[in-house]
């Protein structure tokens, strides 16, 4: 068919006058040789290294970039008091000549000491916490592997502009960045992870592995209450995952809103807003068959539309030291674990304290506390214990192999820290079943993360239809 309509093309453009045939031969010429120059251009372009410089700065920016200028190896013959040379994103796909710098934060580089924070933080996965995120046993078969969707996500790097580093996690530098994706005049700010080369093969091949382990839940769960996946840069090295940018985490918003004579507390609405939205955001990846590793209110981002997001940037362990207890090289969220995070077995412990991965009960067990959390205006769970002594009480309630005595211990002293710290909200119905509910995270006989989000959310919205100022904001 295609044939034939190609020889009657060829037969009408024959029959026409010879000045048209001309000129329909010349527009053809001329098409085809634009066509082959534009291709040309673009394949130059692609070699060209350029593309990632000469980013000009205004002043203000110049100053914040040069107070942090280890953050890149950067000379200060490339910068003077105007401007800076900028790459367009930090750095260019196999750029040796620009490194990220590991001290760029300003943490002390004390990588032999056992008890250093910092040095912790910026050591590999294998001494330090487990993936954020990881596929579950129950849901997932553990041939399943990394499986990654095809590259909708896929964001070429020149779109993304470096403005300054927010800190270390296990896997490199975490970047505040700008991204001008959908065009120069549309900038908007994200937040970067940025993967770090290894000069072992092999662990660089761990550390890729890892890596991407830990955005694929992002990538699978779209939810408005899940923290988003804006884009993927993984066809060269450094890899890059871009997230989107939040106001802060609900910990530290709590927080803030903690005056000198006192807690102030939230409208009871918004309180039980923000307790459906981190229920929902969990049931979401719970569904889809992750478990999270370190559920708390510091790993609940917060919108400036005050929309709760689950969901980390990997440096959680930087900007909330007080939550992770330092076991035997591991930094551990201690005050929020269940029972059955921890370990009986002595012979395995040898008499020291030992934890276990999350499952989907005890994910149940960590929302529970993050309940309490919004009800205490983000007080430290178990406030009445220090670390050391906590350290001592469960290995000494481990070591008796009591999971009965263990549980009952907890209970009481996340009790205790409710009725210790928790605000005067008013009386209403609602906030005395989400007690209830709170209460019933720490049972053994919990509901899933799904089944606690249909009860609070139904919660919510009662209580949202008598508050029509935070209903209105309600909106994902």
């Amino acid at each position: 068919l295609s044939k034939i309509n190609c020889y009657k093309m060829l037969q009408d453009i024959s029959s026409l006058p010879l000045s048209s045939t001309i000129l329909f031969a010349i527009l053809a010429t001329a098409c085809v040789f634009a066509i082959g120059v534009l291709v040309f251009q673009c394949t130059s372009c692609c070699k060209n290294t350029d593309l990632y410089k000469n980013f000009v700065l205004d002043g203000d920016w110049n100053q914040s970039i040069t107070e942090s200028q280890s953050t890149a190896n950067i000379t200060a013959s490339q910068a003077d008091n105007r401007t800076m040379t900028e790459f367009g994103m930090l750095p260019p796909p196999n750029d040796a000549s620009i490194s990220m710098n590991n001290e760029a934060t300003g943490i002390r580089s004390t990588a032999g000491s056992s008890h250093d924070l910092a040095a912790i933080v910026q050591q590999k996965p294998e001494n330090f916490l487990r993936p954020r995120m990881r596929l579950s046993f129950e849901l997932v078969p553990k041939s399943a592997g990394v499986i990654l969707l095809p590259n909708l996500l896929h964001m070429d790097r020149k779109h993304l502009f470096f403005l300054s580093e927010l800190g270390q996690a296990w896997f490199g530098p975490v970047i505040d960045a700008e991204c001008n994706r959908y065009g120069e005049t549309l900038r908007s700010r994200v937040i970067v992870r940025l993967l770090s080369n290894e000069a072992s093969v092999e662990l660089a091949e761990k550390d890729r592995l890892h890596f991407l382990a830990d955005i694929q839940a992002y990538k699978e769960c779209v939810d408005p209450c899940v923290l988003k996946l804006m884009g993927l840069c993984t066809t060269a090295e450094p890899y890059l995952a871009v997230m989107e940018t939040t106001l802060t985490d609900l910990k530290s918003y709590l927080r803030s809103l903690i005056t000198d004579g006192g807690h102030r507390c939230l409208e009871d609405s918004l309180a039980l807003r923000f307790a459906s939205q981190a229920c929902r955001g969990l049931a979401v990846l719970n569904e889809k068959g992750f478990i999270y590793q370190d559920i708390g209110a510091r790993n609940c981002r917060l919108t400036d539309n005050l929309v709760v997001k689950i969901g980390d940037y990997g440096c959680t362990e930087v900007e909330h030291r007080d939550d992770y207890v330092l076991l035997e090289g591991q930094l551990i969220p201690l005050r929020w674990l269940a029972p059955e995070n921890f370990n009986f077995n002595t012979e395995e412990s040898n008499g020291s304290l030992k934890v276990k991965d999350h499952s989907l009960e005890t994910n149940v067990w960590s929302m529970g506390v993050v309940l309490l959390e919004v009800f205490t205006m983000a007080s430290q769970p178990l406030s009445g214990y220090t670390d050391e002594q906590l350290v001592n009480h469960l290995t000494s309630l481990t070591a008796s192999k009591s999971a009965a005595e263990l549980q009952s211990f907890l209970v009481s002293a996340l009790t205790a820290d409710s009725e210790k710290f928790a605000c005067q909200y008013k009386s209403t119905s609602q906030l005395w079943q989400l007690q209830e509910l709170r209460n019933r995270c720490w049972s053994s006989e919990r509901p899933s993360a799904g089944q606690l989000f249909d009860q609070i959310d139904k919660l919510f919205k009662l209580a949202s239809s008598t508050s029509p100022a935070v209903s209105s904001t309600a909106a994902y």
